[in-house]
């Protein structure tokens, strides 16, 4: 993949609403959408980078951008069900450390030189 697209970062948006049933963690079974988009990136020595963009297409919503938004963040279903897909997120196999990351490289403990 990096071989095509020569970046450091890959980024995906989690999407569909989080109380809709079509949220991004029905994209694969068991919810690995995630997973297996860090393990492909991590094996291309790309870092993964997502935005959670959950809150807009909940339910009940309705309206304008910024009406929908404010609605959902006052409705107590609405949030629960938020926060709990937010909780759906699983730990890549294998575990990353925090200096692979920021290098870029898994295993690696050092930033790639400039």
């Amino acid at each position: 993949m990096k071989a095509t697209a020569p970046f450091a970062f890959r980024y995906q948006y989690l999407s569909g609403g989080a109380n809709t049933g079509n949220g991004w963690a029905t994209w694969n079974a068991n919810g690995d959408f995630a997973t297996f988009y860090i393990q492909d990136s991590v094996a291309s020595s790309i870092i993964p980078v997502f935005t959670y963009y959950m809150l807009l297409q909940s339910t009940p919503g309705g309206g304008a951008e910024s009406d929908a938004d404010f609605a959902n963040l006052n409705n107590t279903a609405t949030m629960t069900a938020y926060f709990n897909d937010h909780r759906r997120w699983k730990r890549p196999t294998p575990p990353m450390t925090t200096a692979a990351f920021s290098a870029g490289r898994p295993g690696s403990t050092t930033r790639p030189a400039r």
